[in-house]
């Protein structure tokens, strides 16, 4: 069967980046390529363990974290570099044809990076500006949700066939919600956004790392613009 041109498109855009879609069936991830396919089930649990994607596999369970007081610029690359593969995942989904679960796409994936931080000492206020961000777009997801459409899981395999899945199901906003839902969103993103920058004041070293931070969160504001 041949490829709808969005998912076609949407198929080359993510081979750029060294991702390939992962079809959802039985008995594997299935070949490379193809379009965005849904998955069943709930939401399901995150390790505490910081592993931003990109930096190899995911620590074991219970493995130690080196504390760090201060933030740092080898952890703040982790994190800026997991905040940019976010903002890629989801905008996979809107040029996929599927731009009514980005914003609830947005919540999920910043959730997700907020938890892989959690035992990383000197990122509170990044971890509680992300919590409070995640927490208000899924709240306009689904206050502006398409009763159309139903809650759906995605997934993605990268070239090293490690799968990427959300950890829940994302809510579709109406379509005639849409631009409403949009300002809403870019209100909560340019809040984080502001919010990272003024914790950034204190001292030198913070204020490096928080902006680059910042300007990550931000980013998504290009994202939203575009549906």
């Amino acid at each position: 069967m041949s490829l709808s041109l969005p998912a076609l498109t949407a198929a080359a855009a993510l081979a750029l980046t060294g991702w390939t879609a992962a079809p959802d069936r039985p008995g594997g991830p299935g070949g490379p390529g193809g379009p965005l396919h849904l998955t069943g089930g709930d939401a399901v649990g995150t390790s505490p363990v910081f592993v931003p994607y990109g930096y190899g596999k995911r620590a074991p369970s219970g493995a130690a974290r080196p504390k760090e007081k201060t933030p740092s610029a080898s952890t703040t690359a982790q994190v800026v570099a997991s905040l940019q593969q976010a903002t890629r995942y989801c905008g996979w989904l809107k040029r996929d044809g599927k731009g009514a679960y980005v914003i609830d796409c947005l919540a999920e994936r910043l959730d997700d990076v907020n938890r892989r931080m959690a035992g990383t000492s000197g990122y509170e206020e990044v971890r509680a500006v992300l919590d409070e961000a995640t927490r208000d777009l899924n709240r306009i997801a689904r206050a502006n949700r398409a009763t159309a459409q139903r809650p759906t899981r995605f997934r993605t395999q990268d070239a090293d066939g490690t799968v990427t899945r959300t950890n829940r199901a994302l809510v579709p906003v109406d379509p005639a919600r849409q631009q409403a839902a949009v300002a809403q969103a870019l209100a909560v993103i340019s809040e984080a956004e502001t919010r990272l920058l003024r914790s950034a004041d204190d001292p030198a070293a913070r204020s490096v790392q928080y902006q680059r931070i910042a300007a990550a969160v931000g980013s998504n504001k290009v994202l939203l613009r575009s549906l």
